[in-house]
């Protein structure tokens, strides 16, 4: 009993810290409407018509959660998903953050106008990206392409428009975005190169995107293995670099637990890309 208690307790925690109670979040309670128990507004609003889960509206006033969207126009405002809204003047992006000072007990709420967004165009993609006729946007932040209008959002963090391939949001230089195709998590090609892209840690300040173009690589026999290993019929990679002396035909990955090698070939261990002394 008491360990079912005690699941129960951790059950709930991780609902609060990840904002998936499976509750409706908008409750009328003593004749008026709240949000997760905070009152709407000024905590006398008997009228609502719940959007979602996180947008809402009276005749005169729309919200996300608990707080009033001052901008909004009620009568044509509409929920899009969790995130984003409308109404026939704006688009709308909202979620909320955590302060490190206070991240326990304090959640605010960030609410913003999508800049020169066209509110009767705008559409959600994928994987929070959205666009109108001229624009793109990414978790409510605008960003260039070259094409809007051919842009697509493929797997892990790739996309594409019929001019080039994108690795979160940044270009993959030397790409052909016409014929540019994900192969693996950080690995993709087009009809001429493969590509590999990650985030770069060793600077100071914040990640950055870093792609780079396969030198030599054959794509007839090109295959992405694990660990960031990939092979052609002559080479072997490690994140995109070629392994120096590395014998591609009898290259394979060891079980993860096998000491401090993660593959070898017929001749050496290998440790993240760099040969093991025997």
């Amino acid at each position: 009993m008491l360990r079912f208690a005690a699941g129960l307790m951790l059950l709930s925690g991780l609902a609060w810290l990840c904002g998936c109670d499976s509750r409706e979040p908008y409750q009328r309670k003593d004749g008026h409407w709240a949000f997760e128990d905070r009152p709407l507004g000024d905590g006398r609003v008997d009228q609502l018509s719940v959007l979602n889960r996180r947008f809402a509206k009276t005749a005169t006033q729309a919200f996300y959660r608990h707080a009033p969207i001052d901008e909004a126009d009620a009568a044509s405002f509409e929920a899009l998903d969790e995130h984003h809204a409308r109404d026939r003047h704006r688009v709308y992006h909202a979620d909320t953050y955590r302060d490190s000072q206070d991240y326990f007990t304090t959640q605010r709420i960030r609410l913003k106008v999508l800049a020169d967004a066209d509110p009767a165009s705008f559409r959600l993609l994928e994987q929070g990206y959205a666009r109108d006729a001229h624009h793109l946007y990414f978790d409510g932040q605008a960003f260039a392409v070259r094409d809007v209008a051919s842009f697509e959002v493929l797997e892990h963090g790739f996309a594409r428009d019929q001019h080039s391939g994108y690795y979160l949001r940044a270009p993959v230089r030397d790409s052909d975005g016409s014929r540019f195709e994900v192969l693996a998590p950080h690995y993709a090609k087009d009809a001429r190169h493969a590509f590999f892209a990650d985030l770069d840690y060793r600077r100071s300040g914040p990640a950055r995107v870093r792609t780079r173009r396969l030198t030599g690589a054959e794509l007839a026999t090109f295959k992405v293995l694990e660990r960031g290993y990939a092979v052609d019929a002559g080479r072997v990679y490690w994140e995109g670099e070629p392994v120096p002396g590395a014998d591609s035909a009898s290259f394979s990955l060891l079980p993860s637990s096998t000491g401090d090698a993660d593959a070898h070939d017929a001749q050496r261990r290998y440790q993240r890309g760099r040969p093991l002394a025997s």
